[in-house]
């Protein structure tokens, strides 16, 4: 069987740019175009893995669960995405607390050296919240990836998951420069990244904000809004990022 994508992906993002030009394209419109041009190919990539792991040795399957678990992690993104445009986000349930736990830190343990996480869930199974755990998976690795950018190879983080006013609490903690005051407010909107490198521009800010980059904590700060929780940056310069998520217990 040969399953080949009925999309050239360049083709589908050179009509993206193009598009109609009577009505000009917002950033919103275009991240959710490109996100349903990226779908398709990603489908046939996961049809192609599935063939493929039929045909190869036993020896290799953990290898091919691996690339099937970034694909998923792919599919995630592009759903935060379009819920970041639409502002819902659809398959809400109730679900233990702890399983939102432990799927992150399995993720954060795939991701980053032993060495460079440090883990304290202070919830047991009867805790439950609403919402899509895929999506909330996604939307907090975005904080993962984030002071990964801004730290580079010296990456430390410290997680602590627990329980405050009938609130879970998500709190991710790097050892990178932090963010000037002046910036913080400015961290959660769209195209706007954190950087060890400076912008050169006459504010000289802390923190990138240039066309293309930038949309992880926005796209995380909706999708914690869509769950009824808030996302809070606080960070002083040279003392790493605190970046805390707060979402509402089932009563």
């Amino acid at each position: 069987m040969n399953i080949e994508a009925t999309l050239d992906p360049k083709e589908g993002i050179q009509n993206i740019v193009r598009g109609d030009q009577s009505e000009p394209a917002t950033p919103r419109i275009a991240l959710a175009a490109l996100a349903h041009q990226i779908r398709n190919p990603l489908t046939v990539a996961g049809l192609q893995l599935h063939q493929l792991s039929t045909e190869v040795p036993d020896e290799l399957q953990e290898k091919i669960d691996k690339v099937r678990e970034n694909l998923r992690r792919i599919e995630d993104c592009l759903q935060n995405s379009l819920a970041f445009v639409g502002g819902e986000i659809k398959d809400m349930a109730n679900f233990p607390a702890i399983q939102l736990n432990d799927e992150f830190r399995r993720v954060c343990a795939y991701t980053l050296s032993e060495n460079a996480l440090e883990w304290h869930c202070l919830i047991d199974d009867s805790v439950l919240i609403h919402g899509n755990r895929k999506a909330l998976v996604s939307a907090l690795l975005n904080l993962v990836d984030n002071a990964a950018i801004a730290c580079g190879g010296g990456l430390k983080l410290c997680v602590v998951v627990s329980v405050q006013h009938e609130q879970m609490i998500i709190e991710v903690h790097d050892n990178g420069p932090g963010i000037p005051a002046k910036d913080l407010r400015r961290v959660k909107l769209p195209f706007v990244s954190r950087s060890r490198k400076k912008l050169q521009s006459s504010s000289q800010s802390d923190i990138q904000s240039r066309p293309g980059q930038g949309l992880g904590l926005a796209i995380t700060s909706s999708v914690v809004n869509a769950h009824k929780g808030e996302l809070v940056i606080m960070s002083d310069a040279g003392m790493g990022v605190n970046a805390v998520v707060r979402l509402p217990l089932i009563k």
